[in-house]
């Protein structure tokens, strides 16, 4: 009975080092579940920034092409005045040779 009995003290303090482990293990586990989670709201957060600035550059860049076309003939008939000899030709200053 004795040795039996030693045995099964061995075999729950085996078992209770164990259960220590496995707690410490699911302790971290939720430590890094929370912090994935922290992650994954962050990076939505960003998506979410970066879609909003998208369409910010994408709106800006209409109203830019807009107004630029709007005044276009403007700048030309100045520039013309100004520089009279520019080898301008809508695409490049440097003519071909």
């Amino acid at each position: 009975w004795e040795t039996a009995d030693a045995v099964w003290v061995k075999a729950y303090a085996a078992w209770e080092t164990a259960e220590a482990a496995w707690e410490t293990a699911e302790a971290a586990r939720e430590t890094a579940d929370a912090a994935w989670e922290t992650a994954e709201a962050a990076r939505e957060t960003a998506d979410a920034a970066q879609e909003t600035a998208r369409v910010a550059r994408a709106k800006a860049a209409a109203a830019r092409e807009t107004v630029y076309r709007e005044y276009l003939p403007e700048i030309e008939a100045l520039h013309a005045i100004e520089c009279p000899d520019c080898p301008w030709d809508g695409k490049t200053i440097f003519p071909k040779k």
